[in-house]
């Protein structure tokens, strides 16, 4: 995947021994584990028919959007994919239960639900393994001085266990609704995403 390079540097913090947090990790992926080279939109137009109010509970959700993939990277990217396509506020009206996927739109649209906790709650029905990341963001409200490290920047993002590695995804910047957000904030590498994403973990 091609990453653009983010006009907001700023954070001058060293994650090289970070477990999830070094681009030494892409050297150290199975080599027989697919690369990310489908594009978002390519995979979207894959899922499109994936419908959420066709659907009475996550399983049957995930089972549909990841029919036919078989390794991890695509089943990640898929899942990413059609939730940041998706549109929470076309569901302001859905009467489902919160339970169901439209339910859960519902209260993503309401904000009672983040996206980073659905996009984990599919990963893990899709039998993937991963882990909710805290820290910090440099929002639309930091200003240059700015710390960044207080209550008005926490934020949490995703890491994806792979192969000796993990994988970082932003799904809730990730559906910002452009493409680049959407396909940049899905496999960032690490010293990409540190300009704009501080853990407070630094493992």
């Amino acid at each position: 995947m091609t990453v653009r390079s983010r006009p907001d540097s700023g954070i001058a913090v060293s994650m090289s021994s970070a477990s999830y947090s070094s681009s030494e990790h892409n050297k150290e992926r199975d080599l027989n584990e697919p690369s990310i080279t489908t594009s978002c939109q390519e995979m979207v137009e894959t899922v499109s028919k994936v419908l959420p109010d066709h659907h009475n509970d996550l399983k049957s959700l995930v089972a549909a959007i990841t029919k036919g993939l078989n390794s991890t990277n695509a089943k990640a990217q898929a899942l990413y994919c059609w939730l940041t396509s998706q549109k929470p506020v076309s569901f302001e009206n859905a009467t489902h239960k919160s339970s169901s996927p439209s339910g859960k739109f519902k209260q993503l649209h309401e904000k009672k639900l983040a996206y980073q906790s659905m996009y984990m709650d599919m990963l893990k029905i899709a039998g993937l393994k991963c882990e909710k990341v805290e820290g910090y963001v440099k929002s639309t409200d930091y200003l240059p001085g700015n710390t960044v490290q207080s209550p008005k920047f926490q934020h949490t993002w995703v890491a994806i266990a792979m192969d000796g590695h993990y994988l970082l995804a932003d799904p809730q910047y990730g559906a910002q609704g452009d493409r680049f957000s959407q396909q940049h904030y899905f496999g960032t590498s690490p010293d990409e995403l540190i300009l704009s994403h501080f853990p407070k973990d630094k493992k």
